[in-house]
């Protein structure tokens, strides 16, 4: 149920990126398909050309940077890397993360339950980027309501700066619903 095709969601990417020259974009593959194939259909879509290919450690480049040199989208995957040197793991050393699964609103932006929607998931602790998961998980279809409630601007806000607190580091990643 509302499953896109690889290739017309790459293809999106690639329209919004021409259309858009100063943004940045990280792609963090669920590993649906083999390395090889998803590099395929990167190289497919035209966006080869414009994955990053430097380091992602202490030494990553700004933003700017990276639009400067037109190395704007970042590709990962979370199990299984490879078919291009720009396709690297995102747990192994670059990202660490906050948990994803929320069964409810309130678990993820209740006061409660705000320190534990904080905690550390996977990657290292000492990974460079710090990706917050921020989305209510229902089966079998989201709810909307539920993506009003929790992407609204003083909870987002207030998630962020909680896990600021808690994890002694600003997210560089929020991914939402």
């Amino acid at each position: 149920l509302g499953a896109t095709p690889l290739e017309d969601a790459l293809h999106d990417l690639r329209e919004f990126l021409v259309a858009n020259p100063d943004e940045v974009v990280v792609v963090v593959n669920q590993d649906g398909v083999t390395p090889e194939d998803f590099v395929a259909a990167v190289e497919a879509a035209g966006l080869g050309e414009l994955a990053y290919r430097g380091p992602l450690d202490d030494r990553r480049p700004t933003l700017r940077e990276m639009i400067d040199r037109d190395e704007r989208v970042v590709f990962l995957a979370e199990n299984r890397a490879g078919g291009a040197p720009w396709y690297r793991l995102a747990y192994e050393r670059i990202l660490q993360e906050t948990p994803y699964a929320f069964a409810s609103a309130r678990a993820l932006v209740g006061q409660a339950g705000l320190r534990a929607s904080c905690r550390p998931h996977r990657g290292p602790a000492d990974a460079p980027l710090f990706l917050l998961n921020h989305w209510v998980t229902t089966d079998p279809l989201p709810r909307p309501s539920d993506a009003e409630r929790v992407n609204a601007y003083d909870a987002l806000m207030r998630r962020i700066r909680a896990c600021e607190r808690e994890r002694g580091r600003r997210p560089n990643l929020v991914a939402v619903n």
